[in-house]
C-alpha cells in the first residue's frame, strides 16, 4: 500500500502472529459529527482496528507505525499545526487501544512518500521535497534519484 503525506497522518498496523496489517489516511484529528467520515482521525483509526480485528488481527497483537504530521504551510505555531494536532490524535488512540508504537516518522516540515508491505509489516519512508511531481505509482518523478536508498522501518 503507498501514499503521500504532509500535514496528514497515516498508521500501519501489523499483527506479526496472523501476518495481517493495514493503514489508514487521514486528513483531520477529529469530527464530533455522528457521521462516521473516514478523513478524521478519530473515526478513522477506530476504523481501521475494527476492521483488522473483523480480518482476524488480534487487538493485543497489533503494532503500529505512525507517519506524516509535517508543518506544510506557514500558518499558527508548529505547535497548534494540523500535522501536530494529526500526530496527537494518533498517539492518544494507541495509548487508547494499549497498542505499541514500534516506529514513528512525524512532524518536520516535508512530506513523506511511504509503502507498506502488508505482508511483511516493513515500511518504506521516503522524504518529497517541496513542489514535487508524482507519477501515477505514486513514486515522486524529481526526488527519487536524489535520496539514496530509501529507509525501512
Amino acid at each position: 500500500m503507498t501514499t503521500v503525506l504532509g500535514s496528514c497522518v497515516a498508521i500501519c498496523l501489523y499483527d506479526r502472529a496472523q501476518r495481517i496489517g493495514g493503514m489508514n489516511h487521514y486528513l483531520l484529528p477529529h469530527s464530533a459529527g455522528p457521521t462516521v467520515n473516514l478523513r478524521y482521525g478519530n473515526m478513522s483509526i477506530d476504523q481501521l482496528i475494527a476492521e483488522m480485528h473483523n480480518l482476524g488481527a488480534r487487538v493485543d497483537k497489533l503494532e503500529a507505525k505512525i507517519f506524516g504530521g509535517a508543518a506544510v504551510l506557514a500558518v499558527g505555531t508548529p505547535a497548534d499545526s494540523v500535522g501536530t494536532q494529526n500526530v496527537r490524535m494518533a498517539l492518544e488512540r494507541m495509548r487508547r487501544h494499549r497498542i505499541r508504537v514500534t516506529a514513528r516518522r512525524t512532524g518536520g516540515t516535508k512530506g513523506l512518500l511511504i509503502r507498506f508491505s502488508t505482508s511483511t509489516g516493513d515500511v518504506m519512508v521516503r522524504p518529497i521535497e517541496p513542489g514535487a511531481h508524482f507519477r501515477p505509482a505514486g513514486e515522486a518523478a524529481h526526488y527519487d534519484s536524489k535520496l539514496g536508498g530509501p529507509d525501512c522501518l
